[in-house]
C-alpha cells in the first residue's frame, strides 16, 4: 500500500570508519500456490507444508532457538524464488529463507541480486541463504544478503541463525557471536572462514564451548545491524508520519503543522536512541538532529500541491564491540 509519505536518506560514511520484523520461508516450484500464511508455531506450518519437507526443518530450526520469533510467514508459489517473490513483496517480512525452490530453482546470486534491485531503506530486506561450496559465489557485490558458508550437508542451517536473531528487538543485538542451537558447526581451518570472508560468507563456529556465528557482516562488508539501525529508522519515520496524516483531521500547511510532522521524526528519533540504534556523544547525550524548516522555507508550488519538503534528519549509529584486547602486566 503506497503512502503519503518518502523518506530521502543518504548515508555518508565518515572517514574514520554502525525483532520487529518477520521472517519468510518461501517455496517455489509447488503444484498450487500456498497462501502467504503467518505461523505461530509448527502445528501452523504442518497445516501447510508436510512434515517432511524443508520449509517446516527450517520452521523448526527457526522456533528451537532461543528468542526466536513469535511467528514466522510462508508462503509457495508455483513458479521459483525470483517469480515469486513479487507477489508478496510488500508484505510485513523482512528475513528471507528459500527453504526449498523445485524446477528450475534461482541460484542464491539471483535471489541475492533481485533482493537488492526491489530493496530500498525502510522496506528493504534481507535475505539469508546458505552455500556449501564457495568456488562459484560471491556475494560481495550485495548489501542486503547475509550468506551463510556451511560444507557439511545440513538441513536449513540458515534457518537457526534467523531464528536466533529475529526475535530480538532492532538495536540491541550484533551478528556476530550469536549463539545456535542444534547446528553442528563444520571442521574449517583458519583460512577458509577467511576466504569464506573474501567472497561475503560468514560461517559457525565454537567458541569457548559455545556454537557461534563467526561475523556480522552482509556480503559488502556493511554490519547487518547497522542495516537493521537504517530500515528500522526509516520505516518508523515514515509510519509515524502517515498515522499523524490519518488520524489529523486537519494538518495546517503553517508552522504549527510543520511543528507536528518534526515531532513525529523526533519520536522515533528518541525511540531509536533508547534502543541503541543512535550514538551518544562523550557527554551521554544522543547524536542526532531533526531539522523541519518554516513556512517560510517552502515554496509556493509546493504548498499549492500540499507537499511539505523541508524535513531533515541526520543521526550517527552506534558500534559495538567485536573484538578486544586486554593488556595485563603479571608481577612475579
Amino acid at each position: 500500500m503506497a503512502l503519503d509519505v518518502k523518506v530521502n536518506i543518504s548515508v555518508e560514511r565518515l572517514l574514520t570508519g554502525a525483532g520487529d520484523w518477520v521472517p519468510l520461508l518461501f517455496a517455489g516450484g509447488q503444484d498450487v500456490e500456498v497462501p502467504y500464511t503467518l505461523c505461530q508455531g509448527l502445528e501452523d506450518v504442518e497445516k501447510l507444508f508436510p512434515k517432511t519437507g524443508k520449509v517446516y526443518a527450517a520452521a523448526a530450526r527457526i522456533f528451537s532457538q532461543g528468542n526466536a520469533p513469535d511467528y514466522v510467514a510462508v508462503y509457495g508459489a508455483t513458479g521459483n524464488a525470483v517469480a515469486g517473490l513479487p507477489a508478496v513483496w510488500d508484505e510485513g517480512w523482512r528475513q528471507l529463507v528459500v527453504a526449498q525452490d523445485d524446477g528450475t530453482p534461482s541460484t542464491p546470486l539471483e535471489v541475492a541480486a533481485h533482493v537488492e534491485e526491489n530493496s530500498r531503506y525502510g522496506a528493504g530486506k534481507v535475505y539469508f541463504p546458505v552455500v556449501t561450496d564457495l568456488a562459484d559465489v560471491d556475494f560481495t557485490p550485495y548489501e542486503r544478503t547475509f550468506a551463510l558458508y556451511h560444507p557439511d550437508e545440513v538441513d536449513c542451517p540458515e534457518a537457526a541463525v534467523v531464528g536466533a536473531t529475529a526475535g530480538k528487538a532492532v538495536g540491541t543485538i550484533t551478528y556476530k557471536n550469536q549463539m545456535i542451537a542444534g547446528v553442528e558447526p563444520a571442521a574449517l581451518a583458519e583460512q577458509t572462514v577467511k576466504d569464506a570472508a573474501d567472497k561475503g560468507c560468514y560461517c559457525i563456529l565454537r567458541k569457548a564451548g559455545s556454537v557461534v556465528t563467526s561475523e556480522g557482516k552482509v556480503g559488502n562488508g556493511e554490519y547487518l545491524d547497522i542495516l537493521d539501525g537504517r530500515d528500522y529508522v526509516v520505516q518508523e519515520i515514515e509510519y509515524n508520519t502517515q498515522q499523524l496524516l490519518n488520524s489529523a483531521d486537519k494538518v495546517p500547511y503553517d508552522n504549527t503543522g510543520i511543528a507536528m510532522l518534526e515531532a513525529a521524526c523526533v519520536e522515533v528519533m528518541v525511540d531509536a536512541y533508547g534502543r541503541g540504534i543512535i550514538d551518544s556523544d562523550d557527554d551521554g547525550s544522543p547524536m542526532y538532529s531533526v531539522d523541519y524548516g518554516p513556512r517560510s522555507d517552502t515554496s509556493l508550488a509546493d504548498r499549492k500541491a500540499r507537499r511539505y519538503t523541508k524535513g531533515y534528519f541526520s543521526f550517527t549509529q552506534s558500534e559495538a564491540v567485536h573484538e578486544a584486547v586486554v593488556n595485563g602486566t603479571i608481577v612475579i
